[in-house]
């Protein structure tokens, strides 16, 4: 008989936890910097090679009620 313990985390090699970092408020003439990472969801270690495409609107409150969109990859 044999025995172990396997840990979860080493049988997943392409599992990611994709983490937003970005302001809560935008003014205008502020520059909107946001960061994204994908970091392993076991370990917390960020993780290299993962491709995002991301995409952002904004609805701009005012006297014209405009929306701002913008897209990166």
């Amino acid at each position: 008989d044999a025995g172990g313990i396997i840990a979860f985390s080493s049988l997943i090699d392409d599992l990611f936890e994709l983490r937003v970092i970005s302001s809560g408020n935008v003014f205008a003439g502020m520059n909107l910097r946001s960061r994204v990472v994908a970091v392993n969801p076991f370990t917390g270690i960020p993780l290299s090679g993962v491709r995002v495409k991301a995409s952002l609107s904004l609805e701009l409150k005012g006297e014209d009620d405009k929306k701002f969109e913008a897209a990166a990859a």
